[in-house]
C-alpha cells in the first residue's frame, strides 16, 4: 500500500481511495498515479511517462500524456483532493508534490 496524504493506493488490488472513498481510475490513470506516488518529488518527462503507461514498444502520440494528466487531475479533484496534484515542471515533465 502507498499512502500520500489522504490517498491510499493498493497496487495488487489496483484500487485508490481518497479520504476513505473509492476513486475510479482507468488502468493508465492508475499506472501513472502509482508511478508518481512511488516517486514523490521526482520529475518524469513525457517520454518516461509514456513508456511506463503505454509501453516502450509504442511511439508517443501527440498530447496523450497531457490528456492523461488532465483526466487524472479532474478525477482527483472530484474526490476532494486539491492538495495532491501533478505539477508540470516547465520544459521538463511532471512531478507529484504532496
Amino acid at each position: 500500500m502507498l499512502i500520500v496524504r489522504d490517498f491510499q493506493l493498493f497496487p495488487f488490488a489496483r484500487q485508490v481511495t481518497c479520504c476513505g472513498k473509492a476513486v475510479h481510475l482507468s488502468s493508465r490513470e492508475f499506472d501513472f498515479l502509482e508511478l508518481l506516488m512511488r516517486n514523490p518529488d521526482q520529475v518524469f518527462s513525457r517520454r518516461m511517462i509514456f513508456e511506463v503507461v503505454w509501453g516502450k514498444d509504442r511511439a508517443p502520440n501527440g498530447n496523450n500524456v497531457d490528456a492523461l494528466v488532465s483526466r487524472l487531475r479532474r478525477k482527483l479533484e472530484e474526490a476532494g483532493a486539491y492538495i495532491l496534484c501533478t505539477v508540470r515542471v516547465r520544459g521538463v515533465g511532471y512531478a507529484l508534490q504532496p
